[in-house]
């Protein structure tokens, strides 16, 4: 059992800490930032593990920035699930088929997200249904 925090904040950190079993590894890839406070007996009652995973460095970060801007990597799939179809989100996960990014949003949040990726959105939704022309040479 595990989780990993890619966002690295308190509040994501408290959410992946406290969904996984005993036993189980918290692994945290994000920078985000804050303090760290937990009952320490609880890490070695519930046997948990609280690791921290770093891959990269500044030079490679603007590197990687730059292929974005040109437009020379794909876009990472995502997928926008209620947040009642989490079920079917963890079945996709379980199996495999889950493909870039699974989002559970919740409905008071519905609204806040489509403003803040509508163009991204938009512009994946217009690329799905234009379909492909054969070019003619």
């Amino acid at each position: 059992d595990g989780s990993i925090d890619f966002v690295g904040s308190e509040q994501s950190f408290d959410t992946a800490f406290n969904s996984i079993k005993r036993g189980g590894s918290c692994v945290i890839t994000g920078l985000f930032g804050g303090k760290l406070q937990l009952p320490l007996p609880l890490i070695t009652l519930m046997s948990k593990k609280i690791m921290g995973s770093y891959v990269g460095n500044l030079a490679e970060m603007q590197e990687l920035m730059a292929f974005v801007k040109k437009g020379q990597l794909p876009p990472i799939p995502m997928e926008v699930l209620e947040a009642h179809e989490v079920n079917k989100a963890l079945k996709k996960l379980k199996s495999g088929k889950a493909l870039g990014r699974l989002i559970l949003l919740h409905k008071s949040y519905k609204k806040d997200f489509k403003a803040a990726f509508s163009k991204q959105l938009k512009q994946r939704l217009k690329k799905k249904k234009t379909p492909k022309t054969k070019s003619r040479t």
